[in-house]
């Protein structure tokens, strides 16, 4: 029985892998095509989540909760530089 559980664990992860890969193709199609930089601070905020996505469901597959910091690493780096892109369009609609 453990190794239909296992089978099902496995499609899933094989499953997010393709799901977080396409996110991540649409996401560099958005951020080069994008109409303006709020747009892309936009998509740069989604491409943080889907690396989050991607290093949990390895951490799902391989069983080590090592990578977790890898995973909050790059969530407080996404956090810091969304809200300073944030402050300085705010800066610059407030000159213009």
């Amino acid at each position: 029985m453990e190794h239909i559980g296992s089978l099902a664990l496995q499609t899933a992860i094989y499953i997010a892998y393709a799901t977080i890969s396409l996110t991540l193709g649409v996401v560099i199609y958005r951020l080069v095509k994008g109409p303006g930089l709020p747009d892309r601070i936009i998509v740069l905020d989604l491409a943080a989540s889907a690396t989050i996505g991607f290093v949990l469901v390895i951490i799902i597959q391989t069983k080590q909760t090592v990578y977790l910091n890898i995973a909050l690493v790059v969530a407080l780096i996404a956090f810091l530089g969304t809200v300073s892109f944030a402050r300085y369009l705010k800066k610059q609609i407030r000159y213009e």
